[in-house]
């Protein structure tokens, strides 16, 4: 043997197979190098374990276990969306608990005026002036009903459907929404489970109950006092009134007295001296609880210049003040002894034309439900004076019984429509005038009980060009058949004549004159909602891509449909003016108790009753939704519990079991060092020795 050699003899025993005088030369530089990184590999484990322990985590890394680490990601999920679910249980708990307060609150107001009621109707102990006095706290009642029904939570109001930043009550009781409309489908669903949605709004109509209306838009300028008397000597004689779209009109009252009881003296001779002048039909003036009002059809004022009349102190009104807007609200009172109504679908008949003016004494018949009406007018009507004749013809309307409340006149996409709460039918004469033509019109009243609306366009800042066929062309299906509209090539830029109005009159008028569209006419209408296009009809119906191939695509994309559209079911529907059945009760009662009428009185004890079960029925409805979130929350908790011990079970370690390896990869460790220490210390003297 050599002196720098060692040699070994290695004896192969089970398992492992050793030959007998096999041979092999081991140095000292492999045991070291095999040494550090058995150490190595031993520091490694323990090293491990020690980020263990301080994580407390079996893995630190996806390629310490990938399908651990799956399963991880998989339950950390499921623990979020547990999370996301409770926070929109408890955000719908919270938005229905304050529901359910305010309607308590409303029964709580009813219950009062029940007990007033009740009062007011013994006749035996009651005068009629203690019932005025039971009139005006009920009046005061009713206010604080109003505020209720505009409750809000968190900024948003709770009874205003998907309208949350608008109030749902105006201050004389009717809807407000800002002009629009409240649909029966308005809920506002959240997520509080996988495929679990709950609907945590209550739509105001079913706790104020909807009445028939017909609202028109109307002028006044209303003294802030009482009328107080004046002596005309020739010198303060003169009022003048601006009426939009006239010169300044002088009206010279004659010398004359009035005291300040002779305000309907005073009332009276104005109308006859305004009636001498242009203004005949125009501007009236009216006495409401001693003052003096002036109304119109369209925007007015007294003018400073040619007035000499002292107005501020006759009347309490200020020279140069435009005339307020306002809306008038006709509602069929016979709906407040109806079922709790939430609303009804509209019918809608558009008229193609412009209005070309009328003659005095022109009548218009309407069938509407089982009977014919006859609206005759009073006086002509210049084509100019649209807003006039739509002002005087509501006025017809709500002065005729059966109509009243649900038939009414206005302009929609730059011309007339009608439109009721039930299929009418006009007669072709003199609804031509108004641009319904007979022959273009189709005069079915189309119910518009299914829409299908666009995005919002805007011409101002991008025109919408129709092609030149093929590829001008929509297609609807409409009772199982297929229809081809097929508008006319075109640019709408907004200028007079290419405006978003005359874009849905052009496809409302293809859709009245094309033979082809028959089926279509006076049963599908084109209307225009805050710059979207919307089709309605009353039965569904589809909005579709046709032709092979599909030549349409941009079209309907240019009219803001990016997609095949579906007819939606609309659904009962308030509108912004509309009158409410608890409210419009309310203001039968404060007039039965003000004109002493026992009887009315009575009756609006069993109205009363019907409104209070229907409250009660809608606080019922909300109780088993409170008690639906409680249980779905109950539910969460659990389920974040159970998915929070898998997810503990998947990556937290044993606490004793990491320790014990620990201790017993540090025993490894230091006896692997102590053992070392000898090998790396031999010297080559060791050798020789």
């Amino acid at each position: 043997m050599k002196n720098s050699e060692l040699r070994v003899h290695v004896f192969r025993t089970n398992p492992i197979e050793i030959q007998r005088g096999d041979e092999m030369r081991v140095t000292n530089t492999m045991m070291v190098n095999n040494l550090l990184r058995n150490l190595y590999k031993n520091y490694t484990k323990m090293d491990k374990s020690q980020q263990m322990l301080s994580s407390q985590k079996k893995f630190l890394r996806p390629s310490d276990d990938p399908i651990g680490v799956t399963r991880s990601l998989r339950l950390s999920t499921e623990i979020l969306n547990m999370q996301q679910y409770k926070r929109n249980t408890e955000d719908s708990d919270s938005w229905l608990q304050s529901s359910e307060q305010a309607v308590n609150n409303i029964i709580s107001v009813m219950q009062r005026i029940r007990e007033l009621t009740v009062q007011g109707s013994n006749t035996g102990t009651y005068s009629p002036d203690d019932r005025k006095k039971i009139a005006d706290e009920i009046k005061e009642l009713k206010e604080q009903l109003i505020g209720i029904g505009n409750t809000a939570y968190a900024g948003s109001y709770l009874f205003s459907g998907f309208k949350t930043d608008k109030p749902l009550l105006n201050k004389d009781g009717t809807y407000d929404l800002d002009g629009g409309i409240l649909r029966a489908g308005e809920t506002i669903e959240v997520n509080v489970g996988i495929s679990d949605r709950i609907g945590m709004n209550t739509l105001g109509q079913k706790i104020f109950g909807s009445m028939a209306t017909t609202t028109y838009d109307e002028y006044i300028l209303k003294g802030v006092s009482e009328f107080k008397g004046v002596t005309f000597d020739g010198s303060n004689n003169t009022i003048t009134i601006e009426y939009e779209g006239m010169a300044p009109i002088n009206i010279t009252m004659d010398n004359e007295t009035y005291n300040s009881i002779d305000g309907l003296r005073f009332v009276k001779d104005l109308n006859e001296k305004i009636d001498a002048t242009p203004l005949k039909g125009l501007v009236k003036a009216e006495l409401e609880d001693g003052i003096v009002v002036f109304k119109g059809p369209r925007n007015f004022n007294i003018d400073s210049a040619g007035t000499t009349m002292d107005v501020k102190d006759i009347m309490g009104i200020e020279k140069g003040k435009n005339a307020d807007l306002s809306k008038v609200v006709v509602s069929d009172i016979d709906d407040i002894d109806r079922e709790i109504f939430h609303g009804s679908t509209e019918y809608l008949l558009k008229a193609e034309g412009g209005f070309s003016g009328t003659a005095a004494g022109d009548k218009f018949v309407i069938y509407y439900g089982d009977n014919k009406y006859e609206i005759e007018m009073d006086r002509a009507y210049g084509a100019a004076e649209d807003k006039e004749f739509i002002y005087d013809f509501n006025k017809k309307l709500a002065e005729t019984s059966g109509l009243a409340g649900h038939v009414k006149l206005y302009e929609k996409d730059g011309g007339f429509a009608i439109s009721a709460d039930k299929n009418f039918k006009l007669d072709a004469a003199n609804f031509d005038k108004l641009g319904f033509e007979d022959a273009t019109s189709g005069l079915k009243g189309a119910k518009a009980a299914y829409a299908i609306e666009g995005g919002a366009l805007d011409l101002v800042y991008g025109d919408i060009t129709i092609p030149a066929s093929p590829d001008n062309k929509l297609y609807i299906n409409y009772g199982g058949n297929n229809y081809t509209i097929n508008l006319t090539a075109k640019t709408y830029d907004n200028t007079p004549g290419n405006t978003f109005d005359d874009l849905i009159k052009d496809i409302q008028h293809q859709i009245n004159t094309d033979p082809a569209l028959n089926d279509l006419k006076g049963y599908v209408t084109v209307t225009g909602v805050d710059g979207s296009i919307k089709f309605n009809s009353d039965s569904p119906f589809d909005l579709v891509y046709g032709g092979t191939p599909v030549t349409n695509v941009a079209l309907m994309a240019s009219l803001g449909f990016t997609t095949e559209k579906e007819g939606l079911l609309i659904g009962d529907r308030v509108e912004s003016g509309g009158a409410t059945q608890l409210l419009g009760m309310l203001d039968k009662l404060i007039e039965d108790l003000n004109t002493n009428n026992s009887d009315g009185i009575s009756k609006n004890l069993a109205r009363l009753d019907a409104h209070i079960g229907n409250l009660n029925s809608v606080r019922a409805e909300m109780g088993v939704k409170a008690n639906r979130l409680e249980l779905t929350l109950n539910r969460i908790e659990d389920d974040n519990v159970n998915l929070r011990g898998l997810l503990s079970k998947n990556e937290d370690i044993d606490m004793a079991e990491t320790i014990i390896k620990l201790q017993m990869q540090e025993n490894v460790y230091n006896a692997a060092l102590s053992v070392g220490s000898k090998i790396i210390s031999l010297s080559l003297v060791d050798f020789i020795r």
